[in-house]
C-alpha cells in the first residue's frame, strides 16, 4: 500500500517527499511514535525517521553520515541515531525540529559500534565503544540529564562489542562482543581473522564485573546482534567471517545453566542466509515467546519457536524487525519497505517434527503484509520499537 498525497493529510501529517539533503516531515498532530529507523536514499543521502505503528513516517531528520540503531529519550522528547562503525557520532534531535540538536561525539582514540540503550529509568546511556590503538570493548556510561556527558566505562570483556541489551533487574547488561579488530584508518576491514574471540558478555553496567560468558564453537563466528525474552534467556545471531562449505550455526541462545546452544536448523541453512545475521527480536504472542531473525542477504524473516525454526518469509533485503506494544511484528527492508508478520498462525504440528524431518530443506512460509512502499529509498539494518 503505497502512501498518497491524501493520505498524509489525512493523518494529519505533511512529508517532504524528495528526500533530497535536508528534507523533513512538518509536525501537525501526527500519531504516537512507534518505531525509529534510519535510512537512505538513492542520492546517497542519509536519514533519520520515526514512524507510526502503521509504517507510515511522523518525522524525519536529514543526517551528515549513515546511521545504524537508534533509541528513543521519552524523558526528554528526542532520538538519538547511532553512526554506523566506525563512526564517532550520535545525532540528537527532538521529534518536532527540523535539525539535529546536539551531536554526541566519542571521546578521542574512540569510535562507536552503532548501539546503545537507556538504563537507570533513562538517566543514563550506555554506548558500546572501540578502543582503537588497544583494541579493546568498552561500554560508556554517560549522564543523559548532562548532555550525555560521559561519567564512567566498563569494560564489555572482549573485542568489538555491538548490541547490547538490558536485563529486568536493571543492573546487568548482555553485551554481543564480535571479535573483530578494526581501526577507522582500514575503515570497516577486520585486522585479527585469524584470532578472533567472539562472545556474549553479561555485565554489571554499575561495577564493570562479568558475571557469565558465552562462546561460540567456531572462533570466526562474529557475535554482533541479541535479544532477551521474557524470562531472561538471550538469543544471539552471529555473522561468519570468511568463506565457508560447511553448515554453521547462525543463531543461538544462552543462559547459565544451558550455556550457548545451536538453534535447530535445516542442513542447507545457513548457506542459504549467506551465514549473515541481521536482527535478533524476542517476541510475545498470547502467553509464548518466540524469535525473529532476520537474514538480509538470504532475502528472509524467520521464526523460531522451542529453539526450533517453524517458519519463514521471503522478501529483498528484510533486515529490520521489532516488537511494538501492541504485539504485532513490524520489519522493513533495503528496498523500502515495511511490513507486518502474522504470529497468529498455527504451526502446532511442528513441536512434533521428527529429527529428519527438521533438517529438511523446505521451511513452513509464514504470512506476511505489506504496511507501506517507499520507493527510492533504502531502510538501514535496525527498526526499534519505541
Amino acid at each position: 500500500m503505497s502512501l498518497s498525497r491524501r493520505a498524509l493529510f489525512k493523518s494529519g501529517s505533511l512529508i517532504s517527499l524528495g528526500l533530497g539533503c535536508g528534507a523533513y516531515l512538518t509536525w501537525q498532530a501526527a500519531p504516537d511514535i512507534a518505531m525509529l529507523s534510519a535510512f537512505s536514499n538513492t542520492g546517497g543521502n542519509h536519514f533519520a525517521a520515526l514512524l507510526g505503528s502503521g509504517g507510515e513516517i511522523l518525522h524525519q531528520v536529514s543526517l551528515p553520515r549513515r546511521s545504524h540503531a537508534a533509541i528513543y529519550n521519552r524523558h526528554q522528547d528526542e532520538a538519538l541515531f547511532f553512526c554506523r562503525r566506525p563512526g564517532n557520532q550520535i545525532f540528537v534531535f527532538k521529534r518536532n525540529s527540523a535539525a539535529l540538536s546536539q551531536i554526541i561525539s566519542a571521546n578521542a582514540g574512540r569510535h562507536f559500534y552503532g548501539h546503545g540503550i537507556l538504563v537507570d529509568d533513562g538517566r543514563i546511556l550506555l554506548a558500546t565503544e572501540n578502543h582503537y590503538q588497544s583494541g579493546a570493548g568498552v561500554v560508556t556510561v554517560r549522564d543523559t540529564r548532562n548532555n550525555y556527558r560521559v561519567i564512567n566505562e566498563i569494560p564489555s570483556h572482549g573485542i568489538g562489542p555491538h548490541e547490547l541489551v538490558s536485563f529486568a533487574d536493571g543492573s546487568r547488561i548482555a553485551i554481543a562482543n564480535g571479535g573483530l579488530r578494526t581501526h577507522p584508518d582500514a575503515s570497516r576491514v577486520p585486522l585479527n581473522l585469524n584470532d578472533m574471540n567472539p562472545n556474549v558478555s553479561v555485565v554489571d553496567w554499575q561495577t564493570g564485573a562479568l558475571l557469565q560468558q558465552y562462546r561460540p564453537g567456531n572462533h570466526r563466528l562474529s557475535l554482533r546482534h541479541l535479544s532477551l525474552n521474557s524470562e531472561g534467556k538471550i538469543f544471539v545471531g552471529g555473522q561468519l567471517q570468511g568463506a565457508s562449505a560447511k553448515a554453521t550455526p547462525l543463531v543461538m541462545t544462552a543462559e547459565p545453566r544451558q550455556g550457548l546452544r545451536e538453534m535447530t536448523t535445516p542442513d542447507s541453512f545457513s548457506r542459504q542466509q549467506k551465514f549473515y545475521t541481521a536482527s535478533v527480536c524476542c517476541v510475545q504472542s498470547n502467553t509464548r515467546c518466540r524469535a525473529v531473525t532476520s537474514f538480509p542477504k538470504g532475502n528472509s524473516l524467520t521464526l523460531w519457536d522451542d529453539e526450533k525454526i517453524i517458519a519463514q518469509i521471503q522478501r529483498r533485503d528484510i533486515a529490520g524487525v521489532c516488537q511494538l506494544k501492541d504485539q504485532s511484528v513490524v520489519f522493513s527492508t533495503g528496498t523500502g519497505d515495511i511490513g507486518a508478520l502474522d504470529l497468529d498462525q498455527s504451526h502446532s504440528d511442528q513441536s512434533d517434527l521428527n529429527q529428519s524431518q527438521l533438517h529438511q530443506t523446505q521451511v513452513d512460509q509464514a504470512k506476511a503484509s505489506t504496511l507501506r512502499e517507499y520507493p527510492g529509498i533504502r531502510w538501514d539494518n535496525h527498526l526499534i520499537a519505541v
